[in-house]
């Protein structure tokens, strides 16, 4: 349902992959694909050969204000060519660190939903609102680290200036990847969401 709403969130079927869920994600690809056929039939699917289009012309035209690794790249230059090649560069690294954690699943989760913001065009600052769900996971407690998502530059002076928009989004991609880093770096001995590994191994009552 939720990457039926938003497509931003496609990445968490890695996730229900990489954990060995194939039936969860088997559920949500169809889910999602019955949820949009829906929501087409509902407007007698006006639009929707042109809706690819509307896709890669909003990525084109906005992606430049947007906190995403594209925009750090477009900011600094960089080609059409050079941000797709950057940006599935770094999804790829965050799918590798979730890889590397699969049997942890609060590391392999962080990791995925870090995945959705690197590889994304557009980021926009209310996006980080999601990464407030590994935090709390990880850390249940009001804390320090819950701030995290909320310390891209454009937040903290609240207004987007041309001349620094590569900084903006470079503080976005940074605090993307602390947050994920943070969520998946505690033992899990430490947290209320223990690895599955370790619940299975653990003896019953």
């Amino acid at each position: 349902m939720a990457i039926a709403g938003k497509l931003l969130l496609w990445p968490l079927l890695i996730w229900l992959l990489i954990t060995r869920r194939l039936w969860a994600a088997a559920a949500s690809v169809a889910t999602a694909a019955l949820v949009s056929l829906i929501g087409w039939a509902a407007i007698a699917f006006d639009g929707v050969e042109g809706y690819p289009e509307l896709l890669r012309r909003n990525a084109s035209e906005y992606a430049e204000g947007g906190t995403s690794v594209a925009a750090l790249v477009l900011n600094l230059g960089g080609s059409a060519g050079l941000i797709t090649v950057i940006s599935i560069a770094a999804g790829m690294l965050a799918v590798v660190a979730a890889w590397h954690r699969r049997d942890d699943d609060l590391a392999c989760f962080s990791w995925t939903v870090a995945t959705a913001f690197l590889v994304s065009p557009i980021v926009w600052v209310h996006y980080y609102a999601l990464l407030l769900v590994p935090l709390a996971l990880a850390t249940p407690h009001l804390s320090r680290a819950w701030l995290l998502p909320f310390l891209t530059t454009p937040q903290l002076t609240t207004s987007y200036s041309t001349g620094e928009r590569a900084f903006d989004a470079a503080t976005g991609v940074l605090l993307t990847v602390l947050t994920a880093r943070h969520s998946s770096r505690l033992d899990s001995t430490e947290r209320p969401v223990q690895s599955r590994e370790r619940v299975a191994l653990e003896p019953r009552p």
